[in-house]
């Protein structure tokens, strides 16, 4: 289990994020939100305890955030 709970990063382009975080990095969804059906997109993903918060509003996050996760057994 990682030891950060959650981490907050703007994103834009819901189609590309879904794409890399949930078929690359293999995230799960763990709830999605908007105020209405075209607004923009507040996103909980996790993996193995690791949360991380997505937002397209751009006062929730700076962008160009960066953030390093250790891992081990990684399989090559």
């Amino acid at each position: 289990m990682h030891q950060c709970s959650e981490t907050y990063f703007s994103v834009s382009y819901d189609r590309k994020i879904r794409e890399f975080c949930l078929e690359f990095l293999s995230f799960s969804v763990e709830f999605e939100h908007r105020f209405e059906p075209a607004w923009r997109l507040y996103m909980g993903l996790t993996r193995e305890g690791l949360q991380l918060h997505l937002s397209e509003h751009r006062s929730d996050a700076s962008p160009g955030a960066k953030i390093f996760i250790p891992v081990q057994n990684i399989a090559l």
